[in-house]
């Protein structure tokens, strides 16, 4: 361990001074998970919306399935790629909010004697966006399902 990065002991006043920036962080991280969950209910939307599209549009016009087939894998493709990544930065951002409230907890007060319910783990923030995300990679499959069924009519 490096010399600087070893841990120094508080001081109640420094940290007490700290609060304010300590708190500020802390509401950057929530709106910044807020922000990103937006952003995959956004990607999910779209895609499916884009893949319900080429779908019908596949279906009405009876052009040629594999040309709608690829386009529908590809916007499939691009949107679990974005729904990926913006569960890495999800996740960062938790695991950012949890660091923060750990050092509360040890240096400040205890957070858990001011909230009712007290800080949720990390890992059942983990359960439930793997559950949403389930959610979303779900609906992507199923709608690349209308595509498939219309190829399969085209035939």
């Amino acid at each position: 361990m490096r010399p600087s990065a070893q841990p120094t002991p508080s001081n109640p006043e420094t940290e007490a001074s700290r609060l304010p920036l300590l708190i500020s962080y802390l509401e950057d991280s929530r709106a910044r998970i807020a922000a990103t969950k937006a952003r995959c209910w956004d990607v999910f939307k779209w895609t499916a919306s884009m893949n319900l599209l080429l779908a019908s549009v596949a279906a009405a016009t009876q052009a040629r399935p594999r040309v709608f087939l690829l386009a529908v894998a590809v916007c499939a493709l691009i949107g679990a790629t974005l729904l990926w990544h913006f569960t890495q930065r999800l996740a960062r951002a938790r695991q950012f909010e949890h660091r923060i409230a750990r050092h509360l907890n040890n240096t400040v007060f205890d957070v858990t004697m001011v909230t009712i319910t007290g800080w949720r783990s990390a890992r059942n923030h983990r359960d439930n966006d793997r559950y949403e995300l389930f959610g979303f990679w779900l609906g992507i499959v199923l709608s690349l399902l209308p595509m498939l069924g219309a190829a399969i009519i085209a035939r």
